[in-house]
């Protein structure tokens, strides 16, 4: 999942009136290098300790819902 779309799935579950404009990353001008792709397995943790883990969408819908009832 890029920034582009974790940022677009925050609006659409916070229903806010916002736009969301992709951009290239060479284009941010950031002081550190980052990876295309940074993303971490969870295979192990969650056989190792027996849990169920949401999606990522799931748990970000769950935050932003939370986050709406303060």
């Amino acid at each position: 999942v890029s920034r582009y779309e974790y940022a677009k799935k925050i609006i659409e579950f916070s229903k806010a009136a916002a736009e969301v404009i992709p951009v290239l990353s060479k284009d941010l001008n950031m002081k550190a290098k980052r990876p295309s792709n940074s993303s971490l397995g969870n295979s192990k943790i969650k056989k190792d300790f027996g849990l169920k883990i949401k999606y990522w969408d799931e748990a970000l819908k769950d935050a932003v819902e939370k986050i709406n009832e303060q």
